[in-house]
């Protein structure tokens, strides 16, 4: 922060001086606060995106293959035309079917 040139050719006073000192704490101080939340909202992002990939990896690596294995054998054991399994996702609000 810079300052120059006091109206009427004054000098700075010592009371100029804190204020403008206060003034640049504040300043400083808001600015590392908003520095720090957009750095922890950046790697909250960041971990939101890994924790729903390996949601993801999950549901298509596990889910999918057990509804299918349980599919089948309801299939066999049911003698059923047609077996859809629904599944309810809260956060969303969506009702979606596996087959």
């Amino acid at each position: 922060m810079e300052v120059a040139n006091k109206k009427k050719m004054a000098d700075f006073t010592t009371n100029d001086m804190e204020v403008l000192m206060s003034v640049a704490d504040n300043i400083s101080t808001g600015l590392i606060s908003h520095e720090m939340k957009f750095n922890i909202k950046k790697e909250s992002d960041e971990e939101l995106r890994y924790i729903k990939g390996l949601m993801n990896q999950t549901h298509n690596s596990f889910l999918v293959p057990m509804v299918a294995e349980i599919n089948s054998l309801c299939h066999n054991v049911l003698k059923a035309d047609k077996i859809v399994f629904f599944m309810y996702n809260k956060d969303i609000e969506h009702l979606y079917s596996l087959s």
